[in-house]
């Protein structure tokens, strides 16, 4: 049995895969640490952007981050050629969505953080359930 000096110092990566048409494949990478959840890339294939795979990946982390009543901190950084002032501002509205504060804003990054919610959803998300 972890005791609390165990669990304070977890230090897990992981990632959610959602499998695609055409053998295509989204997945969200993420680390857990004893205090918070961090956000570390997410990837959906060009194609499939703008149907919300990428919401449901990132509800999944935040439905994970809830039940344990720990943050979840993320770096909104553009990826793939879109390193544009305006690139990183659709970027930060995009987090800000899921309840993403910025706590440090750069030239190409923005560091946020989303606090844990004490209101999460009952059941994880999933397609069946998304709207």
């Amino acid at each position: 049995m972890a005791g609390a000096e165990e669990t304070a110092s977890i230090n897990l990566t992981a990632e959610l895969r959602l499998n695609l048409e055409e053998g295509k494949t989204a997945v969200l990478r993420y680390s857990e640490s004893g205090e918070a959840f961090s956000l570390d890339i997410m990837m959906v294939p060009g194609r499939f952007r703008g149907h919300g795979i990428g919401s449901l990946l990132v509800r999944r982390l935040l439905f994970m981050a809830d039940a344990l009543h720990k943050p979840v901190l993320t770096v909104a950084r553009p990826l793939g050629g879109g390193n544009s002032p305006d690139a990183l501002e659709r970027l930060v509205r995009y987090y800000l969505r899921f309840g993403f504060q910025p706590v440090h804003r750069g030239l190409t990054t923005v560091h946020m953080r989303r606090p844990s919610s004490a209101s999460s959803a009952p059941n994880p998300p999933t397609p069946e359930n998304e709207t």
